[in-house]
């Protein structure tokens, strides 16, 4: 289908909706290498199909570890400067109320 569309040996219903001269037109040269591709392709009785699906499938499983493994450790990292800016909030809350007391003896 690709490759009759591509020489223009098919067209597009005009009805539908997603037809679109200017787009159609624009995209048949970005598709070149596709189509070549495409056309000197050799096919075996399929004996190869699926596999390719599935290497990706494992590809992709492995990706969302490593996303989570990222994001746990995001996480960890996220915690950590949380607690550290509480200790410094805290302290600075007490410097500062122990600075206010010292202000009120020595009006005192």
């Amino acid at each position: 289908m690709f490759i009759k569309w591509h020489a223009k040996q098919m067209k597009l219903d005009r009805d539908s909706k997603l037809h679109d001269r200017q787009a159609e037109s624009a995209m048949r040269p970005l598709l070149n290498e596709f189509i070549q591709w495409l056309s000197s392709a050799e096919y075996d009785d399929e004996q190869d199909y699926g596999e390719e699906e599935a290497a990706g499938e494992e590809q992709e499983e492995t990706k969302q570890v490593e996303e989570t493994e990222a994001e746990r450790n995001q996480r960890e990292l996220i915690e950590a400067q949380k607690k550290a800016q509480a200790e410094k909030l805290a302290s600075a809350k007490a410097a500062g109320a122990e600075q206010k007391k010292k202000a009120e003896e020595a009006e005192e």
